[in-house]
């Protein structure tokens, strides 16, 4: 079922990491929805075959565009486009990736792309895309942060302080929105079956050691994403077993056992804590 049935006029859906896991997953669902999308990545070769493969589908208008939301002049540009687009009506920020290690081992250029990435990029495109929002009253963004900015776990600060930034971000900006018509979404995921882990930032990452039963599909966490759209609630952790884990590690221990807790992990498994956005 469509989030919006009037599709006279084709609304249109801005998806940033379109290429692949999560995003791919969000496009192929905003496509059988009837939404013109937008599809914003950096890897060229990954959004045309995203393309062709939804076109061949879908009879949806399917727009790519190849940027690299670390680089401040490729978001300026992608920040013009935006302004002018007349009736977008959901913004995905989903572009992110990880990092391993130990803040002062991890390359200062890498953290600085990742505060690039994770922080610039998604409070710029919310900063023009919702006034034409609230001016239709009528839009939806979802802002991608992970399970992992809900847990304080050593080894991987900037990732979950930036994490942080976005959930904390989504919950004082629907604050603000309230009665606009725009609605405001943090997604939390946890481990996914995505590409993420393939990267070269976490080759380290042991995908044995996490259980089967906490991997969730990214065709999963989009689809209960977009249901949870129709409820009120800014935080949505997708699947009932993390949000079991979640409140377990939130609720029912101290905040000195987690911290020990993810040090004995960090000692026993190299970087196999880092969960997705």
């Amino acid at each position: 079922m469509a989030i919006f049935k009037d599709l006279s006029h084709h609304p249109k859906s801005l998806i940033t990491g379109a290429a692949s896991g999560i995003g791919r997953a969000f496009a192929k669902h905003l496509a059988s929805q009837g939404y013109n999308l937008i599809l914003i990545d950096k890897d060229k070769e990954k959004l045309e075959d995203l393309s062709k493969d939804l076109s061949n589908e879908y009879p949806q208008e399917i727009e790519i565009r190849v940027v690299n939301l670390s680089n401040q002049s490729e978001l300026n540009n992608l920040k013009d486009y935006v302004l002018k687009i007349d009736n977008l009506e959901i913004l995905i920020n989903n572009t992110g990736f990880g990092l391993s290690g130990h803040f002062t081992q991890n390359e200062l250029v890498k953290q600085q792309e990742m505060i690039n990435v994770h922080i610039t990029s998604c409070f710029t495109l919310c900063r023009v895309a919702i006034p034409g929002m609230i001016e239709r009253s009528k839009g939806f963004i979802i802002n991608v942060s992970s399970m992992g900015a809900l847990i304080p776990i050593l080894g991987n600060v900037i990732y979950n302080a930036t994490k942080v930034f976005t959930i904390t971000f989504s919950e004082a900006l629907q604050a603000e929105l309230r009665n606009t018509g725009v609605k405001i979404q943090v997604l939390c995921p946890g481990y996914v079956d995505s590409g993420f882990y393939n990267s070269e930032e976490l080759k380290g990452f042991k995908r044995a050691t996490i259980p089967k039963r906490m991997w969730m599909t990214a065709d999963k966490v989009t689809e209960l994403s977009l249901k949870a759209l129709k409820k009120d609630k800014v935080i949505f952790v997708p699947g009932l077993k993390n949000r079991i884990l979640l409140r377990i590690l939130t609720k029912g221990f101290s905040r000195f056992f987690i911290m020990f807790f993810s040090k004995m992990i960090q000692k026993k498994f190299l970087s196999t804590y880092i969960v997705e956005t």
